[in-house]
């Protein structure tokens, strides 16, 4: 398995937007505009289908831009706020199916554990765990840890 880590990255989260063709592209457009770019853009719709909750991971740098790009694109596309998720280093664990990230997420929270570091965001893909956590936990140790735990 092999072990990425990324500093500096911020989640946005925009509840409640309509959720109707074009929405998406929408808040993207504006955020292209100004100049954004996005690194992982994701919708959940609600279980009614009525609304979705968008999940947009940028840099920190780019934080700013892009609550304003979300704010304006809100008057058009609804929402009734955003959840800011920021200052997070993302640990991302990449092997080959599904048995073998399951056993990086188990190793690799059983490591957040003992550092007691904060896992803020999880989400999995088949040949990749992504673990976003807070970067004022992350120890040196924690660190030198994880990448012993995946070598």
């Amino acid at each position: 398995m092999e072990v990425s880590i990324r500093f500096n990255q911020t989640f946005l989260i925009v509840k409640n937007v309509k959720n109707e063709p074009g929405v998406g592209a929408e808040i993207m457009g504006d955020l292209y505009e100004l100049g954004v770019d996005t690194e992982y853009f994701h919708a959940t719709p609600s279980p009614d289908g009525k609304k979705s909750d968008i999940l947009i991971m940028i840099n920190n740098e780019n934080l700013e831009k892009t609550v304003f790009g979300i704010n304006t694109a809100r008057k058009k596309t609804g929402g009734d706020k955003t959840v800011i998720l920021s200052d997070l280093t993302g640990i991302i664990i990449r092997g080959s199916g599904t048995k073998e990230i399951s056993q990086a997420l188990t190793k690799a929270f059983s490591i957040c554990t003992k550092y007691e570091v904060n896992v803020a965001l999880v989400y999995t893909t088949f040949v990749s765990a992504n673990l976003y956590v807070s970067s004022e936990t992350v120890t040196k140790e924690f660190m030198d840890d994880l990448r012993k735990g995946f070598e």
